[in-house]
């Protein structure tokens, strides 16, 4: 087994939320390359990182702040949150964040997730099923996917994708 410490991130800031909810959240570090730090020396061996306003508006509302992570630890780091376009794929990879966590993207669009696989292989992408109850959510937990568990994994095996996050939303940050 493998632990994974993570950070979660809000303008720039660690935080937890409640079940997913936004409007029920906790800040614990201001200075999540501090945190980062921390976890290496503690002698972990990977970083999650969740971008939570990414994740709910699609787009990388905390980038300079994983780029700043990238360049503080010498630890794998996995991402998340916000991977949309095949910009945020080549810009993440880019900057050195070693897997790509899809969760909406995956659910909502599987052909990008096909071209992208197509591109870079299968290796650096992670696939993120959060489960509500019997239902897969996407756009940052906020909105039912519509899409089926046995459609999703059946996705995954032909993308020959091999690491999956499963998260059950409403244990999510309830310690």
């Amino acid at each position: 087994m493998i632990v994974i410490p993570a950070i979660d991130l809000i303008s720039g800031q660690c935080v937890r939320l409640y079940q997913g909810d936004f409007g029920q959240q906790t800040t614990y570090r201001n200075d999540p390359v501090e945190q980062a730090r921390e976890f290496q020396a503690a002698g972990f061996a990977r970083l999650h990182v969740v971008d939570l306003e990414g994740a709910r508006l699609g787009s990388g509302q905390n980038r300079q702040v994983i780029r700043l992570l990238v360049e503080a630890v010498d630890l794998p780091i996995q991402m998340g949150g916000g991977l949309r376009t095949e910009e945020d794929v080549s810009e993440l990879l880019g900057i050195g964040v070693q897997y790509l966590i899809l969760g909406t993207a995956a659910l909502t669009d599987p052909q990008r997730v096909t071209r992208w696989v197509e591109r870079w292989g299968p290796t650096p992408f992670m696939i993120s099923l959060d489960l509500k109850g019997k239902g897969l959510r996407s756009q940052g937990w906020v909105e039912p996917s519509g899409v089926e568990l046995r459609e999703a994994l059946d996705r995954i095996a032909g993308w020959e994708i091999v690491q999956v996050i499963c998260t059950d939303v409403e244990s999510d940050g309830t310690l």
